[in-house]
């Protein structure tokens, strides 16, 4: 189908009568303009992560997460006690691991990737 020149005229003038789009709100982060997303999240969630820390959660999010990544279902009970919430963890290689989850119980290693591809070796001992 052809469209003639007034037919796209029309047209052209009828997108410019639709309702502008909603400008997406920005996020404290964007706001504040940190140059480097992946730290600030970290910090953001070792803070949350912590359960003693004055947030007031105690330890329902380190509680969910465990609840989401158990494969089995099995209640991983922290009780907020003798856990570390760490940041840039080194390896066995000399890399970092954003951040690590210690207790007496577990070890839980967390890499952020906020806008780059998992390419990191997974495997590594920490």
């Amino acid at each position: 189908m052809t469209l003639s020149l007034d037919q796209i005229t029309h047209l052209l003038n009828g997108l410019k009568s639709l309702p502008p789009l909603r400008k997406q709100e920005q996020t404290f982060m964007e706001i504040a303009g940190y140059p480097h997303f992946e730290n600030v999240c970290s910090n953001i969630l070792q803070f949350y992560l912590q359960p003693s820390n004055e947030h007031g959660f105690g330890s329902l999010l380190l509680d969910s997460l465990f609840t989401l990544i158990n494969e089995k279902n099995e209640k991983v009970v922290t009780n907020g006690q003798n856990i570390d919430v760490r940041r840039e963890e080194s390896t066995s290689e000399g890399k970092r691991i954003d951040l690590i989850i210690e207790s007496d119980d577990f070890l839980l290693g967390i890499e952020n990737k906020i806008f780059a591809d998992a390419y990191n070796r997974f495997d590594t001992a920490y």
